[in-house]
């Protein structure tokens, strides 16, 4: 009795046609498979599938471009390292995901004439390779609590991973590597997504954050040889910038304009043009709406380890500011005319310096940190250069060895 059991196992393990019959009637489809019930096209399964079914996809090349209009599993086999490859065709997306719950993994998505992949609400996008699109390589828009982890998002000629209107996302470890504008993206609104544990290079900014994106986390990624920005913060608040490795990136490592109430800690940020340069991050006359820049290893930067242009209010503190060309170094442009006059900040050069470690300042004496003013004047609908001002900062009570960071 036992063996006969075992034999039965045996030939329903062995026979496609008879495993494919129980799978499509148990909720579990394939696809590039022999025997019956498996289908030729992803698309194909896709129409058969119904929600919560798995549609398992065997290596080959498939020349389509895809809706998942269901929430389904869409899951690649991968067999001798092959994984099946999805090819876009003509103006399409390749993956476009219309459907929340699903899952997507261990595909090849290349091509695509409009994006690779552009997903909808909690769905899981894992494992994938996603390469050589016309768009951008993953777009995520108006869409909430997706994780989007473990891929590989390559040569884009937009954007690697675009977020847009969009909340309450998780991108980690994924390698974003040679897209033509910036590896990842995150505007228009977005709010509350965790960029994590991600390695980020050769693009033209890595991570570019913007358009009053506020509350999203940017940590512990590894950002380096993109060929401007390592991380380019333009227009958002309220967003925290943490324990990041940036490095040998072409311009500056972090780059913050018109930025609010955000917080950068625990960076590593060395070899780059510019460590952190903050720009016009100034805002009127309120009070407490800091950016806080605090604790980071500014080492060996090439120009300089801070930089500041018309910022004001802002909280540098316990930096280590080590080597770099010109550790750090103000800027401000005012303008004079009978318009604007009351726009020329009443305190020109006040930012908060305390605690940071120079390595060109061994004193316990306040360490000056020098800048200059530029002046303007518009008169007679003419552009007139008046004069220059030097500016000074002071760290109180400079630190007397670095910090561990």
């Amino acid at each position: 009795m036992k063996a006969s059991v075992v034999i039965m196992a045996g030939i329903l393990l062995l026979s496609p046609s008879l495993t494919s019959e129980k799978q499509i009637n148990g909720n579990v489809l394939y696809v590039g498979g022999s025997g019956v019930g498996n289908y030729t096209t992803i698309q194909a399964a896709i129409n058969a599938a119904k929600d919560g079914d798995t549609i398992y996809v065997y290596p080959g090349y498939y020349n389509e471009s895809i809706v998942i209009s269901k929430s389904i599993s869409l899951i690649g086999i991968v067999e001798n390292g092959e994984k099946p490859v999805i090819h876009g065709i003509e103006n399409e997306t390749t993956v476009l995901i219309e459907a929340s719950n699903v899952t997507l993994e261990n595909f090849i998505v290349i091509y695509g004439k409009g994006m690779g992949i552009r997903n909808a609400n909690n769905c899981e996008i894992e494992n994938n390779e996603i390469l050589y699109s016309e768009g951008n390589g993953l777009s995520v828009y108006q869409s909430f609590y997706n994780l989007i982890k473990n891929n590989s998002i390559l040569e884009n000629k937009n954007e690697g991973i675009h977020i847009s209107k969009s909340s309450y996302n998780i991108i980690t470890k994924n390698l974003v590597s040679d897209n033509v504008w910036a590896g990842i993206v995150v505007f228009w609104n977005s709010s509350y997504n965790i960029i994590s544990y991600n390695n980020v290079r050769g693009n033209q900014h890595g991570i570019k954050i913007g358009d009053a994106a506020y509350h999203c986390t940017i940590s512990f990624n590894h950002v380096y040889k993109n060929h401007g920005d390592g991380i380019n913060m333009d227009g958002c608040e309220n967003i925290t910038v943490k324990n990041n490795t940036l490095h040998d990136n072409s311009v500056a490592g972090i780059q913050m304009m018109d930025c609010h109430y955000c917080v950068v800690e625990g960076n590593k940020m060395y070899r780059n043009e510019g460590g952190i340069m903050v720009q016009s991050s100034y805002y009127g006359y309120k009070q407490n709406q800091y950016n806080i820049i605090r604790r980071n290893n500014i080492s060996y930067n090439k120009d300089v380890g801070i930089y500041i242009e018309f910022s004001i209010m802002n909280v540098f503190e316990e930096n280590n500011l080590i080597h770099n060309k010109i550790n750090a170094w103000l800027w401000y442009g005012s303008v004079f005319d009978t318009d604007h006059w009351r726009d020329f900040p009443l305190h020109p050069c006040h930012n908060v310096w305390h605690a940071n470690y120079w390595s060109d300042w061994s004193h316990r004496a306040p360490k000056p940190i020098k800048g200059i003013v530029d002046i303007f004047i518009f008169l007679f609908d003419r552009w007139f250069y008046g004069f220059s001002l030097p500016c000074y900062n002071f760290d109180f009570h400079p630190a007397t060895e670095p910090y561990k960071i």
